[in-house]
């Protein structure tokens, strides 16, 4: 799988306002693709309480969420796209500005995986168990060796795929969604906050990660 960060030229207006989506077979996320090339996803955000969309939601071919300057999700499916081409670009141009090494020309050798991505990545690999582990390599443009040894030098493991090992799944109310939203990216123990909603701390970091959530530094 080509990683559109690292393609030589950026694509064409005319392509990206030819862009397609691609609905995933089994899940919500429709895939994006722009000049034949997957760029990442979007999926629709739900109420927990009525099951109607209330937004979308973009992602990158890691499954991290574009971040947003304004208002948390996009309100229509054309805006989560316009965010995921945003976002692809800024990246595909600090891309284009960093030098490569006479090592790293010689012998092909990809960038290494920035720290959030590698998280995103043992995140999938111990919860995603839709995906098989060379799907989650291609979606991250590794080998499937290259998975196996972070998660064994992060000391992770994968569960089987009967299920065992896997958190049941929580559903919050609208109001307890919003508490997490506006408490988890606080000084305020992740511990507490799991308290207060009534959930196990493994599912607030669950929860958190699907939301594009993420704790102080």
């Amino acid at each position: 799988m080509t990683d559109p960060v690292r393609r030589p030229e950026w694509y064409s207006s005319a392509q990206l306002d030819a862009y397609q989506l691609d609905p995933r077979r089994g899940s919500v996320r429709k895939t994006v693709l722009v000049a034949g090339e997957r760029i990442g996803s979007i999926e629709p955000i739900r109420s927990d309480t009525t099951g109607a969309v209330v937004g979308w939601k973009a992602r990158r071919l890691s499954g991290l969420t574009v971040p947003r300057a304004s208002t948390r999700y996009a309100r229509v499916q054309g805006e989560a796209v316009q965010d995921l081409i945003a976002d692809l670009h800024g990246r595909w141009q600090d891309q284009q500005s960093q030098p490569v090494s006479e090592q790293d020309a010689d012998e092909g050798l990809k960038p290494p995986l920035a720290q959030e991505e590698r998280s995103e990545l043992l995140r999938r690999y111990t919860e995603d168990l839709d995906s098989t582990v060379a799907e989650i390599a291609a979606d991250f443009d590794v080998s499937t060796a290259t998975v196996y040894r972070l998660a064994s030098d992060a000391g992770v493991h994968r569960p089987n795929r009967r299920g065992q090992g896997r958190l049941p799944k929580i559903r919050l109310t609208d109001e307890q969604m919003a508490d997490l939203r506006a408490s988890y990216p606080t000084a305020e123990s992740t511990v507490d906050i799991a308290r207060r909603l009534g959930i196990k701390v493994e599912h607030l970091a669950r929860i958190a990660s699907r939301e594009g959530l993420r704790r102080p530094k």
